[in-house]
């Protein structure tokens, strides 16, 4: 595909969910148009505040949608409500809201996007810490979970022997505090 022609195609009809995914896009190797390319797309993109309104709107959608076609159960750590996906779209809706005046926000993994809207006034101290330390612990608690069950990623597991050791892998002396920790959570994001 030709640049000029991947420009206009950002420019005349990619979607919402394209602009999203393309925030954490990063440039590899010497390819210098694409250095280029993205933060002038985001740009032009950027300066329309009725279209950065409603990509808002589309992101709250798109993780509803998100959350009642895929995840499954009540600890659904990844999908389920306040969980990481929760808090990614969350920081990606700041990061496309506020592009235009702060063009870094592109390619930022969610915790360095979180520490940038920190940085602009976007987040208060203690939103960006709460974000933080929420993000860290359910990325924390899928890693054990990917260790525990490789075939089961991101929920609470049925079987009570693996659960009290997600528990004990957490820190915690019991499911129960490890489940408390988690519905905080999920008020919290």
């Amino acid at each position: 595909i030709e640049v000029s022609a991947f420009k206009q195609y950002l420019s005349e009809r990619a979607e919402d969910w394209e602009w999203q995914s393309l925030l954490r896009a990063r440039v590899v190797g010497d390819v210098g148009w694409a250095a280029t390319l993205l933060p002038e797309s985001f740009s032009e993109w950027g300066g329309n505040a009725e279209r950065r309104t409603s990509t808002v709107e589309n992101v709250r959608v798109m993780k509803k949608r998100v959350q009642s076609e895929r995840a499954t159960g009540d600890h659904h750590f990844k999908l389920g409500r306040g969980g990481l996906v929760t808090i990614e779209f969350l920081v990606q809706a700041l990061q496309l809201y506020h592009y235009s005046e702060q063009r870094s926000y592109a390619g930022l993994s969610c915790l360095r996007a979180i520490a940038a809207l920190r940085r602009d006034r976007h987040l208060s101290e203690e939103q960006a810490s709460m974000l933080n330390a929420n993000y860290l612990w359910l990325r924390r608690v899928i890693q054990y979970l990917r260790f525990l069950e490789p075939n089961e990623s991101s929920t609470l597991p049925k079987d009570r022997h693996t659960r009290n050791a997600l528990a004990r892998a957490m820190g915690y002396s019991t499911t129960t505090k490890l489940v408390e920790t988690y519905r905080k959570i999920q008020k919290e994001n």
